[in-house]
């Protein structure tokens, strides 16, 4: 999908045109207009009709004051037998404060991910980082760190989340994928890459900017 600038009578969008007569009553459209276009939805800040129970924006939001909020997600690659988990760490007036990418040797977006959740969380509670709002926009995963749907295989490392989670009075989310984008951008970066990385404030990848805006409001 390819979104140019705003012209003066309307924006380019995946080769077609769209006049500012249609921005102007986008908000009368209702969700299934949208449904497909919903990166279009983030970076003009669209009011959408939709059934209840979905959400009117499909946006980052930032956490409250003086409190941080790490979003986390995972991917994998069939083809070479990797995962990459990726998060970022931003606060409450939406600045990035560090994040990471990471490269793990199993094929398992999942694992990744959980992966990712361990690894940030001690480096929370090693920074004293108390009281984190930590997102993920995997259902999966919410349900097992949240409920008793845990495989065997993977109750040990679990439970390491869970009490990490308490140790920082952390509190876990879901979210929409549109809300996590740039963590889903820092985990395929850690495959395009086919290594690890960290990074704060002064060096994030320069990719990641696009995302961080076009999630957020």
């Amino acid at each position: 999908m390819e979104i140019s600038a705003p012209e003066k009578h309307g924006i380019w969008f995946d080769n077609a045109k769209i006049s500012s007569p249609s921005l102007d009553n986008a908000k009368f459209f209702t969700f299934k207009h949208w449904k497909n276009d919903l990166r279009l939805v983030a970076v003009f800040k669209v009011t959408i009709n939709i059934k209840e129970g979905l959400p009117r924006y499909f946006c980052w939001e930032k956490p409250e004051l003086g409190l941080v909020k790490l979003n986390i997600d995972g991917a994998s690659k069939a083809s070479i037998g990797i995962s990459g988990g990726g998060g970022l760490l931003r606060d409450s007036n939406g600045e990035a404060l560090w994040g990471f990418y990471n490269v793990y040797a199993i094929h398992s977006a999942l694992y990744a991910e959980l992966g990712a959740l361990v690894d940030r969380l001690k480096m929370c509670y090693e920074k004293k980082t108390l009281q984190p709002k930590i997102e993920t926009d995997s259902k999966l995963l919410h349900d097992m760190i949240t409920t008793n749907t845990t495989p065997w295989h993977l109750q040990d490392l679990v439970q390491n989340v869970r009490r990490m989670l308490q140790a920082c009075r952390a509190s876990f989310s879901k979210v929409y994928r549109e809300q996590n984008m740039a963590a889903d951008h820092l985990s395929n970066l850690a495959l395009e890459r086919d290594k690890s990385g960290t990074f704060n404030s002064s060096n994030p990848p320069m990719s990641l900017k696009a995302y961080i805006e076009l999630e957020s409001k």
